[in-house]
């Protein structure tokens, strides 16, 4: 299972909203990939639940998508020397 949500590492006016979403994830099993969606100037931090996270599945379902209605994306990955 995967999802996006806000980053809690840019800018915002609702840190506390953001940080408590984050809290109900961690405790509900989810993971961070340490990689993010960009797409339209808006930036998402992927997380995951399970064994590990499938970037190629991922990459997958936008392909399929953009097939349908082509919109840019880019996915970027944190250094480990960025936590």
């Amino acid at each position: 299972m995967v999802l996006e949500v806000e980053r809690l590492d840019e800018p915002n006016d609702n840190p506390k909203q953001r940080e408590a979403c984050w809290d109900f994830y961690k405790r509900n099993g989810f993971k961070t990939s340490n990689a993010f969606l960009e797409y339209e100037g808006l930036s998402f931090e992927i997380l995951y639940r399970g064994d590990h996270f499938d970037e190629e599945a991922y990459r997958e379902i936008f392909r399929k998508l953009q097939e349908k209605a082509y919109f840019d994306l880019n996915i970027k990955h944190r250094r480990l020397s960025d936590l």
